[in-house]
């Protein structure tokens, strides 16, 4: 969340709320404003901290103090807007593999509160890289 103070302008004597527009966003509640006024809340255009990449094939992570499958995880917000994601793992860390045979290995990209994250067709692309002991 951005804490910020957003004036809005719009010349006319009062301003309606409408539920689906951008006042929500923007941290309007519903009422009637004047021509001149500022939000009391926050304002919600993002609300992604972190991106994690999930994969059902490995075990014993823990985020938030509940047991998940957080194969690699980064914080949102390090490129601008637009420009694509880098990310590399500077030093690998091994976890537990959770069955003997692999058939098939699942991922999904979600964000802090897994919902998965849409990136709009781009393609995206990661190594895995596996080690038998």
């Amino acid at each position: 969340m951005t804490t910020a103070r957003i004036d809005i302008f719009i010349f006319s004597k009062n301003v309606k709320f409408y539920p689906r527009t951008l006042s929500k966003v923007l941290g309007f509640t519903k009422g009637n404003y004047i021509a001149s006024c500022s939000s009391n809340n926050c304002v919600s255009i993002s609300n992604i901290t972190s991106i994690n990449l999930i994969c059902d094939l490995i075990e014993g992570t823990y985020q938030d103090g509940k047991r998940n499958n957080c194969l690699y995880n980064f914080p949102y917000g390090s490129v601008l807007h637009g420009y694509r994601i880098v990310s590399f793992v500077n030093s690998p860390i091994y976890l537990p593999v959770n069955r003997k045979t692999i058939n098939s290995i699942r991922f999904k990209i979600v964000d802090q509160e897994n919902n998965l994250l849409d990136f709009n067709g781009e393609n995206i692309s990661f190594a895995l890289h596996l080690k038998q002991v």
